[in-house]
């Protein structure tokens, strides 16, 4: 079997021994091509059947989660652009102990944002917050954003997070689709504990007896509140 052009030309063939299958694979461009069975020695019954799969251009290195472009650290700086055409730039890297991370996003001639992702579920995506279990309650790897204070403008930006150990992602996005450079450096400060933590902590009066559902909930709605709010500049109880 062979593949031809629309000239005729031969493109590619096939022609194993005996009566073993033939295939052919190869990329082609939008355009007209034949096939061609012939006969090598002997009459033979035949079946042919053929199939195509659009082929798209693989992302460009960085541009998605899947492609993102590795850091040997969680200290790294780097230098680069997101535009209209891509408007996306996503790092990746590994924390072996948990710590604070700190992101710092400046040089920017328009503006674009930083952010520090999870992606718990492996799934490539970057989920929104939500009962993703069913369980009546958000949970720490429903947030999948752990760190995204937007400026505007191109004023410079600076996220901080406390992390445990495992894979993150760093992403630079374009607000606007315009075009900018931009500069990011990181650093990681390994603590068992955050400093900074923000907490909530609820004291009952006497007679809260029965009420063990609604103190639930309360549990639950501040342990929401104080993942969402990554941390307090106050670093002291108030």
């Amino acid at each position: 079997v062979e593949l031809l052009d629309e000239q005729g030309q031969l493109m590619e063939s096939s022609a194993n021994a005996d009566d073993q299958s033939e295939t052919i694979t190869q990329g082609l461009n939008a355009g007209t091509y034949f096939v061609h069975v012939l006969q090598k020695e002997g009459d033979s019954n035949y079946q042919l059947s053929l199939s195509a799969a659009e082929q798209l251009p693989p992302p460009d290195p960085g541009s998605t989660l899947e492609t993102a472009v590795e850091q040997d650290s969680p200290v790294f700086s780097i230098n680069g652009t997101v535009s209209g055409d891509k408007p996306d730039h996503f790092v990746k890297f590994t924390v072996n102990e948990s710590g604070v991370f700190t992101a710092n996003l400046s040089g920017l001639t328009a503006d674009a944002d930083v952010r520090l992702i999870a992606d718990y579920n492996n799934d490539g995506q970057i989920n929104p917050v939500e009962d993703r279990n069913g369980n009546q309650f958000v949970d720490d790897q429903e947030i999948e954003v752990l760190g995204w204070l937007p400026e505007r403008n191109t004023n410079n930006e600076s996220i901080r997070a406390f992390v445990q150990p495992g894979t993150y992602y760093l992403e630079v996005d374009s607000v606007d689709q315009q075009a900018t450079n931009y500069t990011v450096d990181t650093t990681f400060n390994p603590s068992v504990t955050d400093p900074l933590a923000f907490d909530i902590q609820f004291n009952y009066p006497n007679g809260e007896a029965g009420l063990e559902a609604f103190k639930t909930g309360l549990k639950q709605a501040a342990e929401t509140w104080e993942r969402v709010i990554s941390y307090s500049s106050l670093g002291k109880p108030h």
